[in-house]
């Protein structure tokens, strides 16, 4: 019994565009004859697929599943409009989910390898590419309460992770914040240091002939008008603009007894093609 190598497997993967177990099952069948194993992945129609893989999928939707211990989102993306509203691939985004939550697979690809030969089946059958482009898995936490928002059938989905109990209604409500205004971090802390820099460094070149002490000032300024932007916590809260969204939190968890120090623990976001 002739021994399939990884390197085979590896070939064969960027030949057909195939996922790894069912390449690896077709060199089997063929004994490791490589022309063989390709010659099998025709006849199963998933060198069909690999033929499509090259086409841009940038359409598509997000599915989001929970249960009392974890949150999955996946996004399954195709190449037009009309797929997005066809059942069997609707069917298929769905279960693919599911499949996510249940079986928590530890990767993207690990999610991929799960579902390829449904994949393929499916590209066969529709003649588009359909691509998992991607997937976050959040495990819940004791005394934390989670909001979920799904807007335009899909098209955007956002988990909220907040510490405190009872906040459940509060974490949807920033959720939908999320959806509106796009955050693209929880805190200032979170801002990777090169792109405050390049906001420094920006700032800098606008200000001529002041003190270097009012320099400071205003790049200060400048920063902090920059995290009201981009970080959750420091937005005006769309439905309050006196208040930002830390500060919301914070008073609702008074209100209803979640504790003095409520805060967001974290959140996803995510659009489909952005």
């Amino acid at each position: 019994m002739s021994v399939v190598s990884a390197k085979d497997v590896v070939r064969l993967r960027e030949v057909s565009g195939v996922g790894m177990q069912d390449c690896k099952k077709a060199l089997d069948e063929a004994g490791g004859d490589f022309e063989l194993a390709l010659e099998h992945l025709r006849k199963r129609g998933l060198a069909q697929a690999a033929k499509k893989a090259s086409r841009e999928a940038k359409e598509g939707v997000i599915r989001v599943c929970d249960d009392s211990h974890r949150i999955a989102v996946v996004e399954v993306n195709c190449e037009t409009d009309f797929v997005v509203r066809n059942d069997d691939y609707r069917d298929f985004a769905q279960s693919v989910t599911e499949l996510a939550l249940h079986n928590h697979p530890k990767s993207l690809e690990a999610l991929r390898e799960h579902t390829e030969e449904r994949r393929a089946a499916l590209v066969g059958k529709i003649g588009e590419n359909i691509v998992i482009t991607r997937y976050t898995l959040l495990e819940k936490k004791e005394g934390h309460s989670y909001g979920i928002y799904v807007h335009g059938d899909g098209k955007i989905v956002c988990v909220v992770d907040i510490k405190g109990l009872h906040m459940g209604d509060v974490a949807k409500e920033v959720a939908m914040h999320c959806a509106a205004a796009h955050p693209h971090y929880l805190s200032p802390t979170d801002v990777p240091s090169e792109i405050i820099s390049k906001e420094e460094e920006i700032a800098r070149a606008q200000i001529h002939g002041k003190p270097e002490n009012v320099v400071q000032k205003i790049i200060e300024g400048k920063k902090n008008t920059y995290f009201a932007e981009v970080c959750l916590n420091k937005q005006k809260f769309i439905k309050d603009e006196s208040l930002t969204i830390e500060e919301y939190v914070r008073k609702k968890g008074k209100e209803l007894g979640a504790g003095d120090l409520t805060i967001i623990s974290s959140f996803v976001r995510l659009q489909v093609g952005v």
